[in-house]
């Protein structure tokens, strides 16, 4: 009798919100400066980090492309079950280029600024023949693979109120990206007798896609100290997205093979407050630092559904709802900057910014993982006349993590190191 599938998926697990997405610095030079951008927010990427910072600018526009190299290992030793893995991701290294757009424009006490930039993004590539131990018999081959992208559309606006106090707010019009491979277990009936079904490994495709909307509210205080200080404080509220496409199971012989289902997922991006100074001990020396929270343990889990999913060994369906538990826990990440003017043009930037993962052992995975991060940044700016050059780079550091196999979704040692640069061109209307 024709092999049937039923009750197609264990839960895919995505650790799709840890720290692996968030993107750390919107703009070259903030990543230059290790993100510690909330006091200073001087250019404008303020529509992102606090726009309230727009209110001291002069009108400009800025476009500027960054590009996340990220190099995953990971190994996982279980001899008595045949499991002996040493891999990393495919090629060493897969990059993820992000172009982007923002500007602002002055009109004496308020400015108006307008943002199209990729707030997160992240993922990996694997070499399945590497990974043939997880996902069945020897010989078989999956594909394991993630892509996942948030593009905000960002209209800006902010008032001074006096001389030194500032508001400002944007709204985020969020456009999320999500594609995965990977190999899960599936349920398979041969001839519903006893003993002739049973667990599966089979392909797992997903595509996503999906919008949501939020919002940034942001204050400044300037000049402080005798124009030595600047205070910021930036609020973003959580923001929702509704994804819905396809998720195809069963590309491998063993099961019902490449059966396409139409599937939906609300994901959202927590609540993140941060407070940033920028202090400017003399004319040459800006040193910024922020402490940024992110409400991740209110993301307690997702819910997947999936149309049309066989059911029974009948053949018959149903839209089938699969709840995905986090246990995700709120992180803080401090972050420090320094900006150093060598003459009237040219500035050279460094940074630095320790980043905790926010995900437990219990839902660490090779698709999306989450560790803790240190990160060593540098850069420098250069302007002539109206044109002003921006150039971010960044090696983030993750810590090793060894997982135990006592019920934990993907034992074994995970690591993941990110090098990442951006480069930004400004033109100033009104020097």
């Amino acid at each position: 009798m024709k092999k049937l599938l039923i009750i197609a998926m264990t839960m895919i697990t995505l650790s799709a919100f840890a720290n692996g997405l968030s993107m750390n610095s919107i703009g070259a030079k903030a990543l230059g400066m290790g993100g510690a951008f909330v006091g200073l927010a001087d250019d404008a990427t303020a529509i992102y980090w606090n726009p309230a910072g727009m209110a001291d600018q002069n009108t400009n526009v800025m476009l500027f492309g960054t590009d996340i190299i990220p190099t995953a290992t990971y190994a996982y030793e279980n001899i008595p079950f045949g499991i002996d893995i040493d891999t990393a991701t495919d090629g060493g290294a897969f990059d993820y280029f992000s172009p982007n757009l923002a500007g602002v424009y002055n009109a004496d006490k308020f400015s108006y600024g307008f943002g199209a930039y990729f707030a997160s993004g992240l993922g990996t590539q694997w070499n399945g023949e590497d990974l043939t131990a997880l996902s069945g018999p020897a010989g078989t081959e999956f594909e394991w693979g993630s892509m996942l992208a948030v593009v905000n559309m960002s209209p800006a606006v902010s008032y001074k109120v006096t001389e030194n106090f500032s508001v400002g707010a944007s709204i985020h019009y969020c456009y999320g990206m999500m594609e995965l491979q990977m190999a899960k277990d599936m349920v398979v009936a041969a001839t519903g007798l006893p003993g002739e079904d049973g667990m599966v490994e089979t392909q797992i495709d997903m595509d996503l896609s999906g919008t949501g909307f939020g919002g940034t509210i942001g204050l400044m205080y300037t000049n402080l100290l005798d124009n030595k200080l600047d205070l910021g404080l930036t609020y973003k509220m959580p923001i929702k997205m509704a994804l819905e496409g396809t998720v195809q199971v069963g590309s491998d012989a063993t099961a019902n093979p490449n059966r396409e289902l139409d599937m939906s997922m609300e994901i959202r991006r927590p609540m993140w407050i941060a407070f940033g100074t920028a202090f400017r001990p003399n004319d040459k020396f800006v040193i910024t630092a922020d402490i940024q929270y992110s409400n991740w343990e209110d993301i307690d889990e997702f819910v997947a559904e999936v149309d049309d999913m066989v059911i029974d060994m009948l053949g018959n369906t149903a839209d089938v709802e699969m709840p995905m538990e986090m246990l995700w826990e709120d992180a803080i990440q401090y972050r420090l900057g320094m900006e150093y003017k060598v003459n009237e043009d040219m500035s050279v930037l460094l940074g630095y910014y320790y980043d905790p993962a926010p995900a437990p052992d219990e839902t660490v995975n090779i698709l999306f993982p989450s560790s803790t991060n240190n990160a060593i940044t540098g850069g420098m700016t250069y302007a002539v006349n109206n044109y002003k050059f921006d150039l971010g780079l960044e090696y983030l550091l993750g810590a090793e993590r060894e997982i135990d196999a006592s019920g934990h979704n993907m034992p074994g040692v995970h690591q993941m190191d990110v090098f990442a640069f951006s480069i930004g061109a400004t033109y100033v209307f009104n020097k």
